[in-house]
């Protein structure tokens, strides 16, 4: 089962990445000087909706070309690519299975809990002004739709990404019979990763 294979290999805090479409993957764009604050302005208050295009144009052209098994696509990510990873899924069911790590669903209830709310503020308005614009960008709005079975991944001492927001994840897809489970590590902080081998 998908979700066994995936669990053993995240408990077993396996470091190997695997990609196969690495020279496809688009510049990132957020990395280095001038780039950084042109990044930051593409994805304010509009995270993750052209990332999601993005990564699902480049996932389009390198099938095109032939190189990839479309029965065995595998998506994961960190932090915002935890974020985006939840949002992927609640928009595609083409990926097998996922793994979203150190991530936030909703950001109604994240407002206050993590150390973001100041920028939600900035980027958002407060969430009792704006509720509707925070619900818009949750990938937990999406999740009656999520078909893929996902390992979520959090840490226990996480104040970026608190792990309530993992278990908020579960909860709901338990609930819609999606096959799902947590991992929790203990003691450790938004900086521990644990990225784990898909494929």
């Amino acid at each position: 089962d998908t979700l066994a294979v995936l669990r053993a290999k995240a408990r077993s805090k396996s470091v190997a990445m695997t990609s196969r479409v690495a020279d496809d993957l688009p510049p990132v764009e957020g990395f280095g000087g001038e780039l950084n604050q042109v990044w930051a302005n593409l994805i304010e208050n509009a995270y993750p909706g052209q990332d999601y295009d993005d990564l699902m144009s480049v996932v389009d052209a390198t099938i095109a070309r032939g190189s990839i098994d479309t029965d065995n696509l595998f998506v994961t990510g960190g932090s915002g690519g935890g974020a985006l990873t939840a949002w992927i899924v609640g928009h595609t069911d083409r990926f097998k299975a996922g793994a979203p790590e150190r991530f936030e669903v909703d950001y109604l209830s994240a407002f206050g809990t993590d150390e973001w709310h100041s920028q939600y503020v900035t980027e958002l308005g407060t969430p009792w002004e704006n509720a509707e614009r925070y619900r818009e960008l949750s990938p937990i709005t999406t999740v009656s739709s999520i078909k893929t079975p996902l390992l979520l991944i959090t840490n226990e001492n996480d104040g970026n990404c608190p792990p309530t927001q993992a278990m908020q994840h579960y909860t709901r897809l338990k609930q819609l019979g999606v096959p799902t489970e947590p991992v929790i590590y203990p003691d450790a902080s938004q900086k521990a990763a644990h990225f784990i081998q898909l494929c």
